[in-house]
Formats: structure tokens, C-alpha cells, sequence
């Protein structure tokens, strides 16, 4: 099957797999969904839906951060993580970011007491 991702002419979905650093699935699946120049340009950048805009703060035990990836570092999650528990909801997502949180901040305390 012969492939082309922006204006380059690969004989197969594997050789442009190879040049581009990609697997060959990523390039079916791209060629699939329709956005094949987005291949090996970074991560997320075929992704459809993303809505851009600004970002919403997140409420924390009455702790405003600015954004998702804040609380995220904050709360030691990773990214995605801290995503998943907010749009999971419920009480016991919230309670164990909670947890976190009032762990963090008594870490925090007590390592400004030390110094």
C-alpha cells in the first residue's frame, strides 16, 4: 500500500513507519482516522476533540489551583491520572485527592519547620 504523510511518498505503511519513528500500526491508525500528515510530529497531535481554550482551576480542600497539571504535580499524580479522577468523580476520588492533599500539605509544614 502506498503511503503519503505530508507530500513525502513512502512505498509501504512500513517504511514510513521507519523513516517517521513510529510503529506501523500508528501509521494505519492515523491513515484510519484521517489526519496521516500528523504522524511522528509529536504526541496528541492527531487527537480530535481538543477543545484548547483555557483551562479550568481545580478546588482542593478550599485550594485553588490554577490548573489540572498543577494539582497534579502538587498531589504527586501524573497527568493523566489527575484528568481521570476529575472526570470520574464521585466521593471517593475526591476523598483520596483530599487525602493527598492534606498528606502534602503536612509534609510541606513540617519540612518548613526543618529549615
Amino acid at each position: 500500500m502506498i503511503v503519503k504523510i505530508r507530500g513525502v511518498i513512502y512505498a509501504s505503511a512500513k517504511e514510513a513507519a521507519a523513516a517517521l519513528g513510529v510503529s506501523k500500526t500508528t501509521v494505519y491508525s492515523a491513515i484510519d482516522r484521517g489526519c496521516a500528515d500528523t504522524i511522528g510530529i509529536g504526541r496528541g497531535n492527531g487527537k480530535r476533540g481538543h477543545k484548547g481554550g483555557k483551562p479550568k482551576p481545580v478546588t482542593i480542600c478550599g485550594h485553588v489551583f490554577a490548573t489540572q497539571v498543577e494539582a497534579a504535580d502538587f498531589l504527586g499524580y501524573k497527568r493523566s491520572g489527575m484528568s481521570r479522577r476529575i472526570s470520574a468523580g464521585g466521593s471517593g476520588a475526591r476523598e483520596n485527592m483530599e487525602r493527598r492533599y492534606m498528606a502534602r500539605k503536612a509534609e510541606e509544614e513540617q519540612n518548613a519547620r526543618q529549615d
